[in-house]
């Protein structure tokens, strides 16, 4: 990896990456490196490269949203339990509140 030295660096410049560096909890170096990759639009790219990565793993992991909502009666049933499911008994002549 390269080195970079920059000289004659204002001292509210050197402030600044302080203070982000203390809100990011990492070196000055590092948020130093941060700002240079997101100004030059490296940080987009390394960002993008991760999620690709991410992605591939994640293939055929399967969607837990539809898992769920089988779990619960289907999409079609709109996420609710199918008809065979029942809610507590209802005391003779109280009003039909419907299933959940």
């Amino acid at each position: 990896m390269s080195h970079l030295v920059l000289n004659d660096v204002p001292p509210e410049v050197i402030d600044e990456l302080r203070r982000r560096a203390d809100q990011h909890k990492c070196s000055v170096a590092d948020e130093a490196k941060a700002v240079l990759e997101g100004s030059l639009g490296l940080s987009k790219a390394r960002a993008l490269v991760a999620a690709r990565r991410l992605r591939v793993r994640l293939e055929g992991a399967g969607e837990s949203a539809s898992l769920i909502r089988e779990g619960r009666g289907g999409a079609a049933a709109g996420g609710r339990p199918p008809d065979s499911v029942q809610g507590p008994p209802r005391a003779p002549g109280a009003p039909d509140g419907g299933n959940f």
